[in-house]
């Protein structure tokens, strides 16, 4: 009867250990051997991960590890915690959410060599940090990296406690939605007018450059206007908007289908304008062109005069 009441309570005592482990994120090993965990891992998850947010610069970010002993003592003597990439979890991430991340690019990272922390004699945590160049990243991706422990001498590491995902979403000051505000003259086209207020987004390209995106009528690249009652569009031309990040002046803008696009249009800044971001209220006020030969034969070829002003609203999409 004893070794039956044994068996039962080492039976249950396993299950309720198990259980822990794959059903809530306790990481608080302190009536067993020492267990090496990334105390805030996040991987697997129930539910998707919210991206990093990162402001492209080129100041590189940290992404912290962190590293811990769960145990009810401390460990007497140091022990090294080493790291690896884990591209199997980006995997496994889209497979489960649908999504469709890539490992980010390995110019945008720097990996410290030997890529291990090592928690000292008598503490329980450690960090170790791995740069990202956010101006290396292909933007032009939906980018994610992922880590894992790989080795801890002779400690156990923890299943479900030993991953890491960083999805990664870079911005830089100027991104957001916009609400625009201003006039439009076409000359080739008097029933041609703006379309104000508007809201616009302006999605990073770069540490200073933003493609314009209109999120509400077309949500495409393109400019809103109306044709006489009805809403209308100029095909192919959309402007990109590039700033001197340090003086937040606007140094230029271009069509995002070519300069010129195929139906020849191209854009620039009208030099007339302030055609600057003020941080202080989050406003652009900037004039610029459209140009299409066909339309206007006689160079500089004009035939959009945009003068906006915009105020930004809160985080734009896509």
């Amino acid at each position: 009867m004893k070794n039956l009441f044994k068996i039962v309570l080492f039976t249950f005592l396993a299950l309720s250990f198990n259980s822990c482990l794959e059903d809530d994120p306790i990481t608080d090993y302190t009536s067993i051997d020492p267990i090496i965990t990334i105390p805030n891992a996040n991987w697997p998850s129930v539910n998707a991960i919210a991206p990093l947010t990162l402001e492209v610069s080129t100041t590189p970010s940290d992404l912290d590890l962190y590293v811990r002993v769960s145990w009810e003592n401390k460990l007497d003597r140091d022990l090294t915690v080493t790291f690896e990439l884990d591209p199997a979890a980006i995997s496994e991430y889209n497979a489960k959410f649908g999504t469709e991340y890539v490992a980010l690019n390995a110019d945008a990272l720097q990996l410290p060599s030997p890529f291990s922390v090592v928690i000292p004699a008598g503490q329980r945590e450690a960090k170790i940090s791995v740069k990202l160049l956010s101006t290396k990243v292909d933007l032009s991706k939906s980018s994610m990296v992922a880590f894992r422990i790989k080795d801890a001498g002779s400690e156990n590491i923890a299943s479900n406690f030993r991953r890491m995902i960083f999805p990664i979403a870079l911005k830089n000051k100027y991104d957001g939605r916009y609400v625009v505000t201003g006039t439009m003259v076409d000359v080739a086209s008097a029933s041609l007018t703006g379309y104000f207020p508007m809201n616009y987004d302006l999605i990073t390209l770069g540490p200073g450059t933003v493609d314009g995106f209109d999120p509400d009528v077309w949500e495409d690249f393109f400019v809103p206007i109306r044709s006489g009652a009805s809403l209308s569009g100029y095909g192919s031309f959309a402007p990109i908007f590039e700033f001197d990040p340090a003086t937040n002046k606007i140094k230029s803008v271009i069509n995002h289908y070519g300069q010129p696009a195929g139906n020849g249009r191209y854009g620039s800044l009208d030099p007339s304008g302030e055609n600057m971001y003020d941080p202080a209220t989050k406003t652009i006020k900037v004039k610029f062109f459209m140009h299409q030969p066909a339309s206007v034969p006689d160079a500089p070829h004009i035939r959009v005069y945009f003068d906006w002003t915009m105020k930004y609203k809160g985080q734009g999409h896509k």
